[in-house]
């Protein structure tokens, strides 16, 4: 299964590796003198079982950015260093899926200040309110690995913009109660952060959802997004803390269930991102390559 845009010449199969190992760097040495241009991505793992803490990495693969390299001078660059590959594949112009391209949702149950109800408006016909984000100093922690806060105005730039967000159930898109555009979802930012008046409508999925929140079955939000901007700080207890300073805004939904494993890719690229700072020179692989190299693993076992 290729990569997208990118010619990947394997050096070694990747269940020789530990999975949580991988890292990427931008051209370098291997096999001691070989010598790698910077628009050469070089991926580094340490052997499963068999790499003791202080060992360095190895290399493990080789990325060839299609906008650098194409199939034929790739292969010839490797033919002319004597460089060994167990797999050749080149590039996919595939993209990514959405819900792999950056994209994070965030649950925040009523104790934390979601406070979400059923209202009347004038007219007699129900209305959701609630928050999907609280601001800071309100925090959260994110599967373990670092401490996340919402700055008050993060929401601001694509509220201004007029983003055309939707109001969900469940962040399925085919659960629809209101939407940015029509007016029938409004957001606003406040002192306290990210709220959200949603006009039901006259659908099955709209009265079991109201009818879940009046009982207090559903009692969650959550918001999904893109960070455009963002802060780090050193660890706090144990775990790095990062504030939202501006992001793309998606939708907001009336959630059951606080899980979302897709949320844990693109978190997790996150503090790899803030670990890439503290190591000039490296860059973290990306959520595609962890992704691809699991999967290599699992179909290797």
């Amino acid at each position: 299964m290729p990569y997208a845009n990118e010619h990947s010449a394997r050096l070694r199969d990747p269940d020789d590796f530990d999975a949580d190992s991988f890292r990427r760097t931008k051209g370098g040495t291997i096999y001691g003198s070989k010598k790698v241009p910077e628009t050469i991505g070089i991926i580094w793992g340490k052997l499963k079982g068999k790499a003791a803490p202080d060992d360095p990495p190895i290399p493990q693969a080789l990325r060839f950015p299609t906008e650098d390299w194409t199939e034929a001078e790739a292969k010839k660059w490797l033919d002319d260093n004597e460089i060994k590959v167990v797999l050749f594949e080149p590039a996919s112009e595939e993209k990514a899926a959405p819900e792999k391209d950056g994209i994070e949702r965030r649950f925040l149950a009523a104790a934390a200040g979601a406070e979400m109800r059923v209202e009347r408006a004038a007219d007699g016909k129900p209305r959701l309110t609630g928050y999907a984000a609280v601001f800071e100093p309100a925090e959260a922690d994110i599967f373990g690995w670092f401490t996340e806060r919402v700055r008050r105005g993060a929401f601001a730039r694509a509220l201004r913009e007029k983003a055309d967000v939707r109001a969900l159930v469940d962040h399925n898109a085919t659960l629809i109660l209101g939407r940015t555009k029509a007016g029938t979802l409004r957001l606003a930012e406040d002192d306290r952060g990210l709220k959200a008046e949603i006009d039901l409508p006259e659908t099955s999925a709209a009265k079991d959802i109201a009818a879940s929140v009046e009982r207090g079955d559903v009692d969650g939000m959550s918001f999904a997004f893109r960070a455009t901007k963002e802060e780090w700080e050193e660890p706090k207890d144990g775990q790095p803390v990062r504030t939202l300073v501006d992001v793309d805004l998606f939708d907001v939904s009336a959630v059951t269930y606080p899980a979302y494993p897709d949320t844990a890719v693109t978190a997790q690229r996150s503090l790899e991102a803030w670990r890439t700072a503290h190591a000039p020179g490296v860059e973290a692989a990306t959520p595609a390559e962890i992704l691809r190299l699991k999967m290599d693993l699992a179909e290797a076992e």
